[in-house]
């Protein structure tokens, strides 16, 4: 397999172009905090995109459309359903988040129940990562 055709010199540029600008970014940035909250200075509209770039994915896209595909259009009555499970999440979910405004991720969260909770945690969302990602590139290797 030759790694350095057009398509892959695209991606490699993507990358480091999105290496770079991450890098100059973050240049001011003093703590790990500073960088991940990018010192609050996001509003609601760009919060919002970046939460469903990040929970609607190219996997969730494909798998949808075949599953249409194969099972009929009644699977449509579930997928419409995610509205629902949005509404839900920021009625019952978010107003809850306020008491962790002190913590970044998930593990942080769980480690109020113990180191082991918050080793476990973090394991386990780092897999979670690998699989999502695997899944982006995956779609990205079937699309082109």
């Amino acid at each position: 397999m030759n790694y350095i055709d057009l398509d892959h010199s695209i991606i490699y540029i993507f990358l480091l172009v999105t290496f770079l600008i991450g890098l100059f970014a973050g240049k001011n940035s003093k703590t790990i905090e500073e960088y991940t909250i990018a010192h609050k200075m996001y509003g609601l509209i760009p919060l919002v995109a970046t939460y469903l770039a990040t929970d609607i994915g190219a996997g969730s896209i494909l798998s949808d459309a075949s599953a249409v595909f194969n099972k009929g259009i009644i699977v449509n009555i579930s997928i419409a359903s995610l509205p629902i499970a949005y509404i839900i999440r920021a009625v019952f979910i978010v107003p809850k988040m306020v008491y962790f405004d002190k913590y970044l991720t998930f593990a942080e969260i769980m480690g109020i129940y113990g180191r082991f909770a918050r080793i476990i945690s973090g394991v386990l969302s780092i897999l979670n990562s690998i699989i999502h990602t695997s899944i982006q590139l995956t779609a990205i290797g079937i699309i082109i």
